[in-house]
Protein backbone atom coordinates (compact mmCIF):
# COMPACT_ATOMS: atom_id res chain seq x y z
CA UNK A 1 0.00 0.00 0.00
CA UNK A 2 1.22 3.47 -0.76
CA UNK A 3 0.28 6.94 0.91
CA UNK A 4 0.38 9.89 -1.44
CA UNK A 5 -2.09 12.38 0.00
CA UNK A 6 -0.21 13.37 3.13
CA UNK A 7 -1.24 16.81 3.67
CA UNK A 8 1.57 19.56 4.07
CA UNK A 9 -0.58 22.24 5.53
CA UNK A 10 -0.72 23.97 2.57
CA UNK A 11 -2.67 20.96 0.70
CA UNK A 12 -2.20 16.88 -0.03
CA UNK A 13 1.36 15.92 -1.35
CA UNK A 14 0.95 14.76 -5.00
CA UNK A 15 4.21 13.54 -5.73
CA UNK A 16 4.69 11.19 -8.78
CA UNK A 17 4.93 7.65 -7.27
CA UNK A 18 5.59 4.34 -9.42
CA UNK A 19 2.98 1.96 -9.70
CA UNK A 20 4.74 -1.63 -9.94
CA UNK A 21 2.40 -4.18 -11.54
CA UNK A 22 4.36 -7.17 -9.28
CA UNK A 23 5.98 -7.72 -6.32
CA UNK A 24 8.85 -10.02 -5.35
CA UNK A 25 8.93 -10.60 -1.36
CA UNK A 26 10.46 -13.93 -1.21
CA UNK A 27 13.60 -12.57 -0.28
CA UNK A 28 11.56 -10.60 2.93
CA UNK A 29 10.93 -13.78 4.44
CA UNK A 30 12.40 -14.83 7.29
CA UNK A 31 14.61 -17.39 6.27
CA UNK A 32 16.15 -15.14 3.93
CA UNK A 33 19.24 -13.11 4.30
CA UNK A 34 18.81 -10.78 1.70
CA UNK A 35 16.23 -8.12 3.56
CA UNK A 36 15.82 -6.50 -0.27
CA UNK A 37 12.53 -7.23 -2.55
CA UNK A 38 12.44 -7.03 -6.23
CA UNK A 39 9.75 -5.43 -8.47
CA UNK A 40 9.11 -6.44 -11.99
CA UNK A 41 7.05 -5.59 -14.72
CA UNK A 42 4.88 -7.36 -16.67
CA UNK A 43 1.46 -6.36 -18.40
CA UNK A 44 -0.89 -7.18 -15.49
CA UNK A 45 -1.51 -9.96 -12.61
CA UNK A 46 0.52 -13.59 -13.42
CA UNK A 47 -1.81 -16.36 -13.32
CA UNK A 48 -0.77 -20.54 -13.21
CA UNK A 49 -0.14 -23.24 -10.85
CA UNK A 50 3.27 -23.07 -9.60
CA UNK A 51 3.49 -23.08 -5.77
CA UNK A 52 7.18 -21.82 -6.51
CA UNK A 53 5.26 -18.44 -6.21
CA UNK A 54 4.61 -17.94 -2.28
CA UNK A 55 6.31 -14.50 -2.60
CA UNK A 56 5.22 -13.20 -5.41
CA UNK A 57 2.34 -10.62 -5.75
CA UNK A 58 0.40 -9.17 -8.47
CA UNK A 59 -1.14 -5.37 -8.58
CA UNK A 60 -5.35 -5.87 -8.71
CA UNK A 61 -6.66 -2.53 -7.79
CA UNK A 62 -5.28 0.97 -7.47
CA UNK A 63 -7.61 3.46 -5.22
CA UNK A 64 -6.91 7.32 -6.39
CA UNK A 65 -8.02 10.44 -5.03
CA UNK A 66 -8.53 13.15 -7.17
CA UNK A 67 -9.17 16.69 -5.43
CA UNK A 68 -6.76 19.45 -3.41
CA UNK A 69 -7.08 18.44 0.23
CA UNK A 70 -7.66 15.09 2.21
CA UNK A 71 -10.88 17.02 3.12
CA UNK A 72 -12.51 17.26 -0.47
CA UNK A 73 -12.21 15.43 -3.36
CA UNK A 74 -13.11 12.13 -4.53
CA UNK A 75 -12.19 8.85 -4.58
CA UNK A 76 -11.71 6.36 -7.98
CA UNK A 77 -10.80 2.90 -8.18
CA UNK A 78 -9.08 1.19 -11.59
CA UNK A 79 -9.47 -2.54 -10.94
CA UNK A 80 -7.84 -5.77 -13.22
CA UNK A 81 -10.19 -8.36 -13.72
CA UNK A 82 -10.68 -10.79 -16.31
CA UNK A 83 -7.25 -9.94 -17.95
CA UNK A 84 -8.80 -6.30 -18.45
CA UNK A 85 -8.30 -3.22 -16.30
CA UNK A 86 -11.20 -1.32 -15.81
CA UNK A 87 -12.10 2.26 -13.94
CA UNK A 88 -14.88 2.38 -11.69
CA UNK A 89 -16.37 6.05 -10.02
CA UNK A 90 -19.57 6.84 -8.30
CA UNK A 91 -21.75 6.17 -12.13
CA UNK A 92 -19.35 5.17 -14.33
CA UNK A 93 -16.88 1.86 -15.67
CA UNK A 94 -14.95 1.57 -18.67
CA UNK A 95 -11.88 -0.37 -19.88
CA UNK A 96 -8.93 1.47 -19.38
CA UNK A 97 -5.03 -0.04 -20.00
CA UNK A 98 -2.39 0.11 -17.82
CA UNK A 99 -0.22 2.47 -19.26
CA UNK A 100 -3.20 5.02 -18.53
CA UNK A 101 -3.21 4.07 -14.99
CA UNK A 102 0.26 4.67 -14.95
CA UNK A 103 -0.07 7.75 -16.64
CA UNK A 104 -3.33 9.25 -15.18
CA UNK A 105 -2.72 8.25 -11.46
CA UNK A 106 0.60 8.53 -10.57
CA UNK A 107 0.35 11.41 -8.25
CA UNK A 108 -3.32 10.68 -6.92
CA UNK A 109 -2.83 7.19 -6.54
CA UNK A 110 -3.15 6.39 -2.83
CA UNK A 111 -4.13 2.43 -2.21
CA UNK A 112 -2.29 -0.40 -3.84
CA UNK A 113 -4.42 -3.45 -3.63
CA UNK A 114 -1.70 -7.15 -4.25
CA UNK A 115 -2.99 -10.94 -4.45
CA UNK A 116 -1.06 -13.85 -4.15
CA UNK A 117 0.23 -15.26 -7.26
CA UNK A 118 -0.68 -18.56 -6.32
CA UNK A 119 -3.50 -17.60 -4.14
CA UNK A 120 -5.08 -16.54 -7.10
CA UNK A 121 -4.24 -19.34 -9.28
CA UNK A 122 -5.99 -21.52 -6.95
CA UNK A 123 -8.94 -19.30 -7.39
CA UNK A 124 -8.97 -19.56 -10.75
CA UNK A 125 -8.67 -23.12 -11.05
Amino acid sequence: AVVSTQSTGEGKRQDAVTIPTRLDITKLSKDSKDASARVSEPEGPVSGHNLRTRGLYSLHAVISHLGESRECGHYICDVYEKEQWYFYDDVNMHLVDLAYIRAKRKSTCYLFFYLREDALAALES
